[in-house]
Formats: C-alpha cells, structure tokens, sequence
C-alpha cells in the first residue's frame, strides 16, 4: 500500500507537499490504538517546523480570543460585528479600539481561525467557526448518492448537475433541510460570500441609463457542472473569425480547480451570455 502510494507521487509536482514518509495506519473504529498516538506525535512534529512558530504574537486581544473560542466550543458559528464589539466591550482585562479590533478581526482571518470579510456586504458578520464553510459546501457540492430521492431539492440537483444553473431561492430551501438549519438566520450573509469566493458565479448586470444593477434570478456553480459539452458550439462558433480566443499556457502541471471557476464567473460578470 504504502510502495503504491510513493509510486504514484514519486514524479508528481506536489511531492514535496505530502507527509507520506510517516507510515502511520489508523483503525478509526478503535479508540485505543497506539497509532492514533504516532498520529498525534508527527502532527506535533510538523507544527513544530512550520516558518510562524515560535512568532511574537499580541496578546492584548487574548482575552477576546478566549470569550470567542468559549462560544465556539457551546456550539456558536456566527457572530454579528455588533456581538464582536460587545464581547471586546465587556472585557475586564483589555479592551481593544475600534483600529485594533478590526486588526484583529484581519489577523485571526490571515490565521485561518475566524472568517471576515472587511467589504460592505459582508463587515457585518464575522464567522468564529470556519468549519461553518464545509457544511455550506457540504449541502450543494455533493455526490448524487446524497440527494433527496424525490421532490423539488432533487429537481434543483439534477438540473444543476446538467447546467450548473440554480436560483437563491433553491439554495434556500436546501438550507431548511434539517441538517442544516443553522445556516438558515445567516443565508443571505452566507450566500453573499460563496459570491464573493466564486464558488457561485453571479451574472452582473446594469441599467444602461441608470447604471444601477439589476436583480439576477440565476446563479452559476461551476464545481456543480459535471456534463460534458456535447454540442457542436466550440468548432462552430469559436473560430477566429467569430471570436477572441484567450489561451493560457501552465508552467506547471496542476491547475487548481477554482483558477477556471473564477475564470468563468469573470466572463459571467462582464459580457453577456448568449443562447445559440
């Protein structure tokens, strides 16, 4: 097993990422394995030689960061700019201004530890528990063996597997589903972010006299599309003499898969889509 893992990567140009020098192999169904203690020491290892350890880090918003990490072990995922500035009020030891809160805020986020978004439709929240992201992407980037058997989720799964296409009011309503009930008071903050990320493209468009922007009733997910093109439109319309070609040559051999994503959902926002 462990001989056809080190082939498989021996040439690959992620080697130098993966930790497979350690053969570790866990029993998950026993609590009392001694590797799961080998596990423990190599991550601890790792931790260990990584660049940031050992840094000088500040501790005038360590009182902070124990009130929050207390409501993220009771189960809280989502707190509102205005319960972070109540929380740093209230603290007995320090209490930390209007520009260090907000250094703070852009600091546990660099760290991995807290989610913010310092831009107008997002300031508003700040996500404590970064684990929040995975159920989001849990309950629309899924496999099709966990999609509801019937009913108009299934329909909503379906048609987006064929053209990547859903509507907010669709997501919505996979957010009422019980296992993800926590996602509903904060969905549209939460659906302004997969935006944001371009884990959903939004189609941007403008009044032309105006120059307001006009409500979108179709969003798209890329990750979501599995149908491969089948149509004639690439050697029929994509010509030279029909369109601007953009080609992207790689130095490298791994394309991470959001670099097309956001490719798409910048076309998206700048032209128009058009039906051949």
């Amino acid at each position: 097993l462990y001989s056809g893992v080190e082939k498989l990567f021996k040439d690959h140009e992620g080697r130098e990422h993966l930790v497979i020098n350690n053969k570790i192999f866990v029993n998950a169904t026993d609590n009392t394995d001694p590797e799961i203690d080998v596990l423990k020491k190599a991550i601890t290892d790792l931790t260990f030689q990584h660049p940031c350890w050992g840094e000088a880090m500040p501790n005038a918003s360590v009182p902070l960061e124990l009130e929050i990490a207390n409501l993220v072990a009771k189960g809280k995922q989502v707190l509102s700019l205005l319960e972070v500035k109540e929380l740093n009020a209230i603290s007995k030891v320090s209490v930390l201004s209007n520009e260090e809160l907000s250094d703070f805020l852009h600091f546990q986020h660099s760290l991995g530890k807290m989610i913010y978004f310092d831009t107008p439709q997002l300031r508003g929240y700040v996500i404590i528990s970064p684990l929040l992201l995975v159920e989001v992407m849990r309950s629309f980037v899924t496999d099709i063996a966990f999609w509801p058997k019937k009913g108009l989720i299934r329909n909503t799964f379906e048609r987006m597997s064929e053209s990547g296409i859903i509507q907010r009011k669709e997501l919505y309503l996979i957010w009422e589903q019980k296992h993800f009930t926590k996602l509903s008071p904060y969905k549209e903050f939460i659906f302004d972010i997969l935006i944001h990320l371009d884990i959903i493209s939004e189609q941007r468009r403008y009044d032309t006299n105006t120059g307001s922007r006009l409500p979108v009733e179709y969003f798209f997910v890329p990750c979501m599309l599995i149908q491969r093109n089948d149509t004639r439109f690439m050697t029929h319309e994509c010509t030279p003499e029909k369109a601007i070609s953009l080609a992207f040559v790689f130095k490298g051999t791994i394309i991470p898969p959001a670099l097309p994503n956001r490719l798409i959902s910048a076309g998206l926002s700048m032209w128009t889509v058009k039906t051949y």
